[in-house]
């Protein structure tokens, strides 16, 4: 990332907003990305007539540069803190609304962490691409304490994120990074890479963390 800079097509909309009954994610916070089925509801259901049923809300569309893409217009290692990668992303588009229309709090999901992630308005107004990147690597890069590691993950898993603390911290080749500890990020394992947010069904202030 470092060098190459981050372009968007200005031919394109800057707003991504997919057709609901093609993203459908599950609102609980284990759901995985594109292809899931549609959200799990616990006891009875109530059917009405149309003429009852309120008007669909607006659909909210994320910022290109955030959308789940082919190929992805960010290339993330998510392993890496923003400071590596946020000076190649122009700062126009750091400031852009990170949502259309824009909303004044995030909340961003993954199906292989147990944290959600709260996005809140730098600016006082609305969250911005800025704040969606920043609070990724601030979460992420929180140290995972020790009851963490052995409450929330299995045997196999634990080695699994232990394996990925000790490829994290060689690859970076500084004593910093290995005196850190493992980190949340270590959660993600070999899914490290960004792909994008998709949004989770009936929630405009939700999305889910999409990785590879």
């Amino acid at each position: 990332m470092p060098g190459k800079h981050v372009r968007i097509d200005e031919r394109q909309n800057e707003y991504f907003s997919p057709k609901p009954e093609v993203v459908a994610v599950p609102s609980h916070h284990h759901s995985s990305c594109t292809g899931s089925s549609s959200s799990r509801h616990s006891g009875s259901s109530h059917h009405s007539s149309s003429k009852h049923r309120s008007p669909s809300p607006r659909p909210v569309g994320i910022h290109r540069l955030l959308s789940v893409s082919s190929p992805a217009v960010l290339q993330l290692d998510l392993r890496q803190s923003a400071r590596i990668y946020l000076p190649s992303i122009p700062s126009v588009y750091q400031a852009r609304p990170a949502t259309e229309p824009p909303l004044p709090r995030l909340t961003i999901v993954c199906a292989h962490l147990p944290w959600r992630i709260h996005v809140d308005a730098s600016n006082g107004r609305y969250v911005t691409v800025f704040d969606v990147l920043a609070a990724l690597s601030h979460t992420l890069r929180t140290p995972v304490t020790e009851p963490e590691f052995h409450q929330l993950l299995g045997h196999t898993d634990r080695r699994r994120a232990a394996a990925a603390y000790t490829e994290r911290y060689r690859r970076a080749g500084t004593s910093e990074e290995k005196r850190g500890g493992l980190r949340r990020v270590d959660f993600l394992m070999s899914r490290y890479h960004f792909v994008g947010l998709e949004p989770v069904r009936g929630r405009g202030d939700a999305w889910t963390l999409c990785v590879r």
